[in-house]
């Protein structure tokens, strides 16, 4: 009697399927390097698709148009780097509510290359996506002044209202930091606790000359 053939595969030549939600999330990833690299109207859904080891088609599942998919994109991550860096909790002093606040940006422009990218180097020209774009950067500097509004008083010159003094000293340490991180986007090789350092140095010196002591919730 002739030996006993093993079976084939009930379905030979397929792999296990991941999620729905899994699947979104290799597509997030892939779109975030390729709009990086190519820009907004340089990335293209095939290019997604590829990147993501996907066919195109399967992206229209999740996402409606490359628009849709840029949008998640830009908010997801204006959310996330918002949450990371502006968080207060009680007990801080003044500098190192500044420290803490300065590594959480640095560190999430560090392992967040790409994201980071999106959201400050390359904005888009497509109208719809510009507003949005200058809504997070608004609301950044909001969550910022936030911050600075913690402090008990400011030493202004005369006439200079308190919530408007807010406003510029969180567009002025903005900036900075963004503009710190655009030059250590093209020079990686330096170590982040550097630029972290560089950037406390310039911005607490110039918050510690215009707060009071901010309030020690420790005593």
């Amino acid at each position: 009697m002739p030996a006993r053939q093993p079976a084939p595969p009930a379905h030979p030549g397929t792999r296990r399927r991941l999620s729905a939600a899994r699947r979104r999330e290799l597509i997030r990833q892939a779109a975030a390097e390729v709009f990086a690299e190519h820009g907004y109207h340089g990335a293209s859904m095939a290019g997604i698709a590829a990147a993501a080891g996907i066919a195109p088609s399967v992206i229209y599942d999740h996402f409606s148009s490359k628009k849709d998919l840029h949008l998640e994109l830009l908010t997801r991550h204006a959310h996330a780097m918002v949450e990371a860096t502006t968080r207060a909790p009680a007990g801080e002093s003044g500098e190192e509510l500044v420290r803490r606040s300065t590594e959480a940006f640095f560190a999430y422009v560090e392992q967040h290359r790409y994201a980071w990218r999106m959201l400050f180097r390359d904005p888009p020209a497509d109208e719809e996506i510009a507003a949005i774009h200058a809504g997070i950067h608004q609301r950044g500097t909001a969550a910022i002044a936030a911050l600075i509004h913690t402090a008990p008083a400011l030493q202004l010159a005369p006439g200079i209202p308190r919530e408007q003094a807010d406003q510029m000293i969180a567009r002025a340490i903005k900036s900075g930091n963004d503009g710190l991180a655009a030059w250590w986007y093209e020079h990686p090789e330096v170590p982040r606790d550097q630029v972290v350092d560089v950037a406390v140095s310039l911005c607490w010196h110039g918050l510690a000359r215009l707060t009071t002591p901010m309030p020690d919730h420790r005593r």
